[in-house]
């Protein structure tokens, strides 16, 4: 595994194949460092809703342009919304581009969850890449004014109300490789 990222003079970790994973990569989770890197690796970050928050939550703590690494799993969003934090990507694993598909990173909603969920009003800088979410009352919901949300290589499909559903505004929102299926 080699991850660098020196375009802020930062962190660098290389070498031979690891036979290990260091789930917390970049800065410690201070305000105004940035850049974090945390990967839900089942341990540190459990692929559970709680451990995909907790990875969220660091990685929007250490600052600007933090990035969560899920794994190619199914992860249950059953209790509870993601509260995908402003700047933080996700960045899958892989999308499964067949309904109920088992392969790559595919975030799983429960009856009457929203799976992704934005509490902010006029936050920006969401990135979502190699991602599927399947099931849940909503995929993506917004209660408010979002700005800057880019989706890449996404399969959002199943919802039993809106694929994404906006109740505000929404501006500056990009698709690219995107597939919305079922939702009423």
């Amino acid at each position: 595994v080699q991850v660098i990222d020196l375009s802020r003079g930062g962190w660098k970790q290389a070498g031979a194949r690891a036979t290990t994973i260091t789930p917390r990569l970049g800065p410690a989770s201070s305000a105004g460092s940035g850049g974090a890197i945390r990967i839900v690796d089942g341990v540190t970050f459990l692929q559970t809703r709680a451990g995909v928050q907790k990875a969220i939550n660091e990685a929007f703590d250490a600052g600007p342009s933090g990035t969560v690494v899920l794994p190619a799993a199914r992860i249950a969003i059953n209790d509870s919304s993601l509260i995908w934090r402003s700047g933080v990507k996700l960045q899958g694993s892989g999308v499964d581009w067949t309904a109920g598909g088992t392969k790559g990173t595919n975030l799983i909603g429960g009856p009457g969850i929203d799976v992704l969920k934005f509490t902010l009003t006029l936050s920006g800088g969401y990135v979502m890449q190699d991602v599927s979410i399947t099931g849940g009352r909503n995929g993506i919901y917004s209660n408010d004014w979002i700005t800057d949300l880019h989706l890449t290589d996404c399969y959002i499909t199943g919802q039993d109300s809106s694929n994404v559903l906006v109740e505000g505004s929404a501006e500056e929102w990009y698709f690219n490789r995107v597939s919305f299926t079922g939702g009423k």
